[in-house]
C-alpha cells in the first residue's frame, strides 16, 4: 500500500512540475491581455491539470472573498515539494506589498522550469540504459529461480518437502528480497526531484 500510495503521489508531483510552466504562461498571457493579476491566477488554474483542482477551488475563494491567496501556493508547494510555486508566492508578496512588476518573474521561472525539464529528459535518456540493467539484475535471480523450480522436478520435491529445503528457500529468498531492494533503492531517485 505504501509503495502504491508513492508511485500515486510522485505521479502527481511530476504532473505539478510539467504543467506548471504553461500555467505560469497562461498567467503572463491573461495579465497581457487585461486581466488582474487574481483574475488570471484563477482562469490558469481553473484550466490546470485535475491535481491542481482543490488548490484551484481555494485560490478563486480566497480571490472572491478579497483574502491573500499566497499561503495557499505555500501549502500546496509544500504538499508536493515544488520550491518554485514557492518562489512565485514570494514574488506574488513583494509585488502587491511593494508594488514590483511581476512578469519578468514569472517569465524567468517559466523558463527556468523548462530548462530543469528538458534537464531532466536528457538525463534520464542518458541513464536509461543503467536503470533498465539494475532491473533485469533485481529480475533475473527471482526469475531464474522459479525456472528451475517448473523445470526440475527433484530439485523442486527437496525445496519444497525437506526441512534443509524449506531453510534454503528461506535464505535465497530473503537475500534475493534484500538484494532486489538495494538495487531499487540504488535506481529509485534516478530523474527525480
Amino acid at each position: 500500500a505504501g509503495l502504491l500510495w508513492n508511485l500515486r503521489y510522485q505521479k502527481r508531483r511530476r504532473l505539478v512540475f510539467d504543467s506548471l510552466p504553461g500555467i505560469i504562461d497562461d498567467v503572463t498571457r491573461g495579465i497581457d491581455a487585461g486581466r488582474s493579476l487574481e483574475q488570471a491566477l484563477v482562469e490558469s488554474f481553473k484550466d490546470a491539470p485535475d491535481v491542481f483542482a482543490p488548490f484551484s477551488f481555494r485560490l478563486r475563494s480566497a480571490v472572491d472573498a478579497g483574502r491573500d491567496y499566497t499561503g495557499l501556493m505555500d501549502d500546496f508547494a509544500n504538499i508536493y515539494k515544488v520550491p518554485p510555486l514557492v518562489f512565485v508566492a514570494v514574488a506574488l508578496r513583494t509585488s502587491s506589498r511593494f508594488g514590483s512588476a511581476i512578469r519578468p518573474i514569472l517569465k524567468k521561472v517559466s523558463a527556468s522550469l523548462r530548462t530543469q525539464q528538458e534537464m531532466r529528459r536528457e538525463f534520464l535518456a542518458a541513464t536509461a540504459e543503467t536503470r533498465l540493467t539494475a532491473i533485469a539484475f533485481a529480475v533475473l535471480p527471482i526469475g531464474i529461480g522459479v525456472m528451475l523450480m517448473a523445470s526440475n522436478e527433484s530439485f523442486r520435491k527437496v525445496l519444497l518437502e525437506t526441512e534443509s529445503g524449506h531453510s534454503m528457500l528461506t535464505v535465497s529468498l530473503t537475500l534475493i528480497a534484500i538484494a532486489t531492494a538495494i538495487i531499487l533503492r540504488m535506481v529509485q531517485g534516478v530523474g527525480r526531484g
